[in-house]
């Protein structure tokens, strides 16, 4: 029914533009009725990307959400679905563990990838006492830390 509402595409800019607002108006309807996937795909054909995976969050499925992320290819998109991936089950599960990995390095955020990297660590130590794993990905977060940029760089080394 949602979908129903929502006017074709066109190239008139005043139809486009009422376009625009009728498919937030819409997309903003069916996520507060609790529909997030729906939402998260009526915000993409709005070109609301940040939008949409803030919807499809809410939803909680992980598969969604790597597929959208993986769609969307923007930065701020892959940020948030690693940042989304690093709350699941992930160093029980190295297929989200490598796809956090590949956001982060699509997104270039290193400094992310780094903290993710220590995170790895300190479940190797706390949970498998694997020193030797641990130094690996405290290496690894400090390399991922060596090419970052940001301002926070030299207080975290």
């Amino acid at each position: 029914m949602a979908i129903k509402l929502i006017p074709p595409s066109t190239t008139d800019p005043m139809k486009k533009k009422d376009r625009q607002e009728i498919l937030m108006r819409v997309a903003k309807l069916v996520k507060t009725q609790g529909n997030f996937k729906l939402g998260a795909k009526i915000y993409t054909m709005a070109n609301e990307k940040m939008k949409g995976i803030k919807c499809l969050l809410k939803s909680g499925d992980v598969k969604a959400i790597i597929g959208f992320a993986s769609n969307a290819r923007e930065q701020q998109v892959f940020i948030l679905a690693g940042n989304f991936l690093q709350n699941q089950n992930w160093h029980n599960d190295p297929e989200i563990m490598r796809t956090i990995i590949s956001f982060y390095t699509k997104a270039k955020a290193w400094e992310s990838l780094a903290n993710f990297y220590d995170a790895c660590a300190q479940v190797e130590i706390d949970e498998y006492r694997d020193y030797e794993k641990a130094i690996s990905a405290m290496k690894e977060a400090k390399r991922q830390l060596d090419r970052s940029t940001g301002a926070n760089k030299e207080m975290k080394q």
